[in-house]
This record gives C-alpha cells, sequence and structure tokens, in this order.
C-alpha cells in the first residue's frame, strides 16, 4: 500500500454473444476489456475488496476472450420447464430431466460455489475470497477463466 492518498477507477466492459442452434444446443462467447489500477494498483491487500481490479495490474486493457462455451442439453424426461435467459443460457424452456455439457472457456465459479449474498463483484462490493472461492479461484492466467468441460444434471 502506498502511503499517499490516491484516487483511482476500475472498468470493466463485457459483450455477451450467444447463438440458440436449436432447442438444445447453442454457443455462447463473451469478450471482456478490464481496465484501471485502483488502490495501490491493487497490490498489498491480501483480500482486495473490487475484483474489477484484476491481480495483475501489467495485464493491460487488451480485449480478451472470457469465456466461448457450447452447450448441448440431453433429454432425460418428457416434461419441460420454463427457464430464465441469462448470460450463461438462452434457452427458456429446459427438459425437466436434463444432462447438460458445457465445453470450451469459463470460469469454474460460473457453476460451482454460487454465493447470494457475494457472487457479483460488480453488483456487490465483496472481497475476492467472499466473492469466490480463495483456495481456487487465482487461476494460472490470472483472470480466473479456464478451458474445460463440465456435466450437470
Amino acid at each position: 500500500m502506498k502511503s499517499t492518498s490516491e484516487f483511482d477507477v476500475s472498468n470493466v466492459l463485457t459483450l455477451y454473444t450467444a447463438y440458440e442452434f436449436n432447442s438444445t444446443f447453442e454457443g455462447i462467447f463473451d469478450l471482456e476489456e478490464a481496465s484501471g489500477h485502483g488502490i495501490s494498483d491493487a497490490l498489498g491487500l491480501a483480500g482486495f475488496v473490487n475484483l474489477d481490479v484484476v491481480r495483475n495490474p501489467d495485464l493491460g486493457k487488451a480485449p480478451y476472450v472470457a469465456r466461448l462455451m457450447l452447450h448441448k442439453v440431453i433429454r432425460l424426461s418428457k416434461g419441460n420447464v420454463e427457464s430464465e435467459r441469462g448470460p450463461l443460457s438462452l434457452f427458456t424452456e429446459l427438459p425437466a430431466s436434463r444432462l447438460e455439457i458445457r465445453v470450451g472457456k469459463f470460469s469454474m465459479v460460473d457453476f460451482f460455489d454460487l454465493n447470494s449474498a457475494g457472487s457479483d463483484s460488480h453488483l456487490q462490493f465483496n472481497n475476492w475470497t467472499v466473492d469466490n472461492n480463495g483456495a481456487y479461484d487465482y487461476a494460472a492466467n490470472t483472470r480466473g477463466y479456464t478451458w474445460g468441460a463440465i456435466a450437470t444434471t
């Protein structure tokens, strides 16, 4: 931490795009740009309070691919349930019983360890380790996105 007074602003710009190929298959693409430094360039605090300030102030503000996913739903029952569209799915109706497979680049906390009191640093002012699991959130690519596959029922 610097001993002088500071003022800085952080910004995150996100462009979410998605395409529903059919009622069981969709693609999602998320381009982001993060900039700003925040207090002492986000260095010196063990659990910094603003996730917009990435953990490495030298990353620069060039746009990067945050999420690039293919999402397939496999029907396991005849009945359907309503689903609300969101940044991770366009489907408005899903099978009541289903297998969902996602392959691509995403954040683990998009799907695991969801916390209703502190799950979005853009809307809630919370510490890194409250918002995400401090045991695994510091990813090798610093921004917290990784290549992988998940299957859920």
